[in-house]
């Protein structure tokens, strides 16, 4: 959108289509987004999968869990909430297994 051209090392896919509406129907099931910036300052792994999006902190007791059906500004984080234990689970178990597969 700023007319930037992404660096050639750069993974991913182009998320302009879906910025602007006009990806129709070619939602990804699950969306990845990882911040690794710093390895020694914040490490952060995005998950979202239909309507919850969780946020994981590499090395911390806390993360983020947001139902976006009914909390789309995420406003109410789910992540100590116990009747959300298991979203957060199967999300957690679901990001640590394809971290692991696209790691190595």
């Amino acid at each position: 959108m700023a007319g930037v051209s992404a660096d050639a090392g750069m993974d991913g896919v182009e998320a302009l289509p879906l910025l602007r509406a006009e990806a129709g129907d070619s939602w990804r099931e699950k969306t990845l987004i990882e911040c690794l910036d710093n390895p020694r300052g914040l490490r952060l792994k995005t998950l979202v999968v239909g309507p919850w999006k969780l946020m994981w902190y590499a090395g911390q007791g806390f993360g983020e869990l947001y139902d976006l059906a009914h909390d789309p500004r995420e406003r109410v984080n789910q992540w100590t909430d116990r009747g959300c234990a298991t979203e957060r689970e199967w999300l957690l178990r679901w990001l640590l297994d394809s971290s692991e597969r696209l790691e190595n």
